[in-house]
């Protein structure tokens, strides 16, 4: 499989293709202007992906959206019920609190599973917690930089959070098992571990006692 891509462009090459995975563009929380840097690449990329998978005949489009599409103050979802892969996060809550990112994965896993039922296209989301584990590229990535701000401080807020995480050879794994699972269909929760931000903490003291300036509480 080849795809050369522009996420603004409708110019998409694509050879010998049976399967695409879509997967996470950039996570930037230093968005200025959301239509133009974040919203219209991540729903117009993602459409422009689909219609080259279309119109190469895929069988199947695997798209990689996220848990920030799933459990975020859900519109009429009962309290004590456990969210599901029916739950969808409220985009008018995330909006009004300008968290852009957020808005803009509902967005884009909305317009995916539109596109699949207006064309009868294969498409499958899979929705992973933040993602952590072993990088390849030398830099850190914005789940990374995201736990390092946490453990040199983070905001007071951050600390008594539950996090949902997933490592990133068990998202790989998800990934893979639904390409190659035919039942597999519509949304498919990645969250298998939570743990709290101070247990969190913890633990990493534990790892790496003398290696790295912790905050204290």
């Amino acid at each position: 499989m080849l795809i050369i891509q522009s996420n603004a462009d409708s110019n998409f090459f694509v050879v010998a293709l049976c399967y695409i995975y879509h997967t996470l563009w950039s996570n930037t929380m230093m968005c200025t202007t959301f239509q133009r840097e974040m919203l219209g690449p991540a729903v117009t990329g993602t459409i422009n992906a689909l219609k080259a998978a279309s119109a190469a005949n895929a069988r199947r489009v695997v798209v990689v959206s996220s848990m920030v599409a799933v459990e975020i103050n859900p519109k009429d979802w009962p309290k004590d019920k456990i969210k599901d892969e029916n739950c969808w996060s409220d985009k008018e809550f995330c909006r009004n609190e300008e968290n852009w990112y957020f808005v803009a994965k509902i967005s884009s896993e909305e317009a995916a599973l539109e596109y699949a039922k207006q064309t009868r296209l294969d498409v499958v989301t899979v929705n992973p917690a933040v993602v952590f584990g072993p990088l390849l590229q030398p830099t850190l990535n914005t789940s990374c930089q995201f736990l390092v701000y946490f453990l040199k401080g983070g905001s007071d807020r951050m600390r008594d959070k539950l996090w949902h995480i997933v490592d990133v050879r068990d998202t790989a794994n998800a990934l893979l098992l639904v390409y190659e699972t035919p039942q597999a269909s519509d949304r498919h929760i990645c969250a298998p571990h939570f743990i709290s931000a101070r247990d969190l903490l913890e633990l990493l003291k534990t790892m790496y006692p003398d290696d790295y300036p912790f905050i204290s509480k």
